[in-house]
């Protein structure tokens, strides 16, 4: 059941928090200073063994629009699908308990998706900024700044050289019918990838408002800058190609190429990132698996070039040649 404030949609922003104490408060402060009135807080402790837990209850003691669910710890797909399962706002955002975001972020979101009626995403732009906290929020002015995106647009954004864009969940604002049934899979990384591939092959119509909005906030200690997280990375990233080229060929998708294209790729590079690691038999084992079940439609598909056919089962079959060339490349273990 939604709310209604001054005529205005609610929006649930669903914060997953996980050992979060020394940012949360600074995320917890963005969304209290939001521009738009009508938005209720879902935090969602995911079994955190700091304070993190504790400074979710101080602030839901300072806000009725503010529900707090503790849960064992699970994962923060699992923390985001608690979330969204009681979320009764019409939009839904979900933005990460580290970062920041402009005072205007929902508002201007908000105005972008009810424009029209066949919006069902709204995206803004993005800062990568460094653990200085040193942010500075620019003056917004949205005009002419606003283009609207069809599904062919949010599929092949995916995967093109603006990717991130389009790949992060943290930078978009969905109506919530249009995540009816559709949650978060269990990835340790590349959870966003995956649910945005799926959100996307449901959408028709989505508006991007071209103005950095949201803060990704670079912390030296988060899981991004592990020493294993190229490896996972590429784990989760080929396994969730692979599931879903799966299900697009069961259904004979349009976009089965884009998929296959961007598997083949990346099952050399994590290939070539385990090289040294103790499951690299595991690795080739699953891109044998992988190939074997791909590669006759990967060979047939027009809208991959010969030579990209051509070198990237060659990388795949002779790990020595693929090391030479990924060496060259800079792109070596």
């Amino acid at each position: 059941m939604t709310r209604q404030k001054d005529g205005k949609d609610c929006v649930s922003v669903i914060v997953t928090v996980y050992n979060l104490e020394k940012h949360l408060p600074r995320m917890l402060q963005c969304i209290k200073d939001q521009t738009y009135s009508n938005i209720e807080i879902i935090l969602v402790d995911d079994g955190s063994t700091d304070s993190s837990g504790r400074l979710c209850d101080e602030f839901a003691r300072n806000d009725s629009h503010c529900l707090v669910i503790h849960k064992e710890n699970g994962g923060q797909s699992s923390a985001r699908n608690a979330g969204q399962e009681v979320a009764g706002g019409d939009y839904l955002i979900f933005p990460d308990g580290d970062d920041v975001m402009h005072p205007d972020t929902v508002k201007t979101l908000v105005d972008a998706i009810s424009s029209d009626p066949a919006n069902e995403i709204a995206i803004c732009g993005l800062s990568v900024v460094d653990d200085s906290e040193r942010v500075v929020f620019p003056q917004i002015d949205v005009r002419n700044r606003t283009r609207i995106l069809f599904r062919d647009d949010l599929m092949e954004g995916l995967f093109s050289k603006e990717k991130l864009l389009y790949s992060i969940g943290w930078n978009k604002l969905y109506r919530k019918e249009l995540l009816k049934d559709l949650y978060a899979n269990d990835y340790a990384r590349h959870q966003d990838f995956d649910f945005n591939l799926r959100v996307y092959q449901r959408a028709s119509q989505a508006i991007l408002v071209d103005l950095p909005l949201y803060y990704w906030m670079q912390h030296p200690a988060s899981k991004i800058h592990a020493k294993n997280h190229l490896g996972i990375y590429y784990d989760c990233r080929c396994h969730s190609l692979y599931s879903n080229w799966c299900k697009m060929a069961e259904s004979q998708s349009t976009y089965g190429h884009l998929l296959l294209r961007s598997l083949y790729k990346d099952m050399v590079f994590w290939k070539e990132w385990s090289r040294n690691e103790p499951d690299y038999d595991r690795v080739k084992a699953l891109c044998d698996d992988y190939q074997k079940e791909t590669v006759w439609h990967y060979v047939k598909c027009p809208k991959v070039s010969l030579g990209e056919k051509m070198l990237f089962l060659t990388m795949l079959r002779i790990s020595s040649l693929s090391h030479a060339i990924m060496s060259v490349t800079r792109n070596a273990r």
